[in-house]
């Protein structure tokens, strides 16, 4: 054959051949080959969601793979998804595991590492909240999960969870959906049951907690700005300081119902936080060194325990005033006398009680109702 020819023979099957593959590496700007699609299922993530990606046909010339890689729209970092060597492949199936806004993109790459890109951003739905036992089994393992940020809520249904909790690291709202009967987070006397160091716990009986080896705060240890509210602390001990609560830090104790733990129902040290509108009983408190920004405020102490008459303070500027002690003349504006609680295990306070609106004037402490604050757990902002 001339020459001449197979030289046009061969032009136009190289061209035949190029007209089927795209070229995307060409070093001069040109348009985007492909079309990513993300579609993301209806639901509220909480261990996972699926979030489906999908694009058109394309093909190029020495094929190597298909890189799927996301990040969140407030990291930089790119996390690789998938690898895929299939040339046909058209979708991929990722998963979700936080509720950020993301970014997605797919990259189709040949055998000399050159890769062109398509993106795509998805708008992913806040979970606010998520419900233990409904939603995940574990306590733990449900504040765990990062869909849970500041300011969401984890609530927790009826049931006995295992202690040894450990809540740190963001500002999440711990409530229990129940009663003190029914919401019970029992150490079995194995270990602290709660350890504390932000966020809040609210409306839960804490009990058979037990620490060893000088540890304080059998029930719960609350430091940081960690908030502990409406809870019945009971039957914990400690080989260290504070049976029931150890608080330290700017952590805050309020309007918990605490008895019969080891001695010290509460203890605190290095602390600059709240304990206020609180009942104790059978159970003495003990205010250790560092502790001149503390406020002791609005509580009930029964319990005459020689030689702390039930409030024993190792400095003199502790802000302890408007609480019901059996010794009249510890604090600022103090009663005493008999608190005429409803009795029988019920620590309500009846009708004539002297504790009823002898608490703090400062209308910031006032009762749920409007009314001056009355002592002990029942009353101020967070009372019944």
């Amino acid at each position: 054959m001339n020459p001449k020819y197979r030289t046009y023979i061969l032009a136009v099957w190289l061209t035949l051949l190029a007209s089927g593959c795209e070229w995307p590496f060409h070093p001069d700007p040109t348009p985007d080959l492909f079309t990513l699609n993300l579609e993301l299922e209806p639901g509220r993530i909480v261990t996972g969601m699926p979030v489906h990606l999908s694009w058109e046909e394309i093909t190029v010339e020495g094929f190597q793979s298909f890189r799927i890689e996301h990040k969140s729209t407030v990291d930089s970092a790119w996390i690789v998804s998938a690898t895929l060597n299939d040339p046909f492949r058209r979708s991929y199936t990722d998963t979700l595991r936080d509720d950020e806004d993301v970014t997605y993109r797919v990259g189709i790459q040949d055998r000399d590492g050159n890769v062109r890109w398509a993106y795509a951003d998805l708008v992913v739905p806040a979970t606010r909240w998520v419900r233990v036992p409904e939603d995940v089994d574990s306590l733990q393992s449900a504040f765990n999960l990062p869909v849970l940020d500041d300011d969401d809520t984890l609530w927790v249904g009826p049931g006995k969870y295992k202690g040894g909790f450990r809540f740190a690291g963001k500002q999440v709202h711990i409530l229990a959906d129940g009663t003190w009967d029914d919401v019970i987070l029992d150490g079995a006397q194995t270990g602290r049951v709660v350890t504390m160091s932000a966020g809040e716990l609210a409306g839960f009986r804490i009990q058979f907690g037990l620490t060893q080896f000088s540890t304080p705060g059998g029930g719960v240890y609350i430091s940081g700005n960690a908030l502990v509210r409406n809870c019945l602390v009971t039957n914990n001990q400690a080989d260290g300081v504070g049976d029931g609560v150890f608080l330290t830090g700017e952590g805050r104790l309020l309007n918990c119902l605490i008895l019969d733990n080891g001695s010290e129902g509460v203890a605190a040290s290095t602390a600059g936080g709240d304990i206020v509108n609180c009942t104790l009983d059978r159970n003495v408190v003990l205010i250790g060194p560092g502790c001149q920004h503390l406020t002791f405020r609005n509580n009930i102490i029964v319990s005459d325990v020689l030689p702390f008459h039930g409030i024993n303070a190792y400095v003199d500027s502790v802000q302890i005033d408007y609480n019901f002690l059996p010794d009249p003349s510890l604090g600022d504006h103090t009663v005493s006398g008999d608190p005429l609680f409803m009795g029988g295990g019920d620590y309500h306070l009846q009708p004539t009680s002297p504790c009823l609106h002898a608490g703090h004037p400062d209308p910031a402490y006032n009762n749920r109702d409007g009314t001056r604050n009355t002592l002990g757990y029942t009353g101020g902002p967070f009372g019944e």
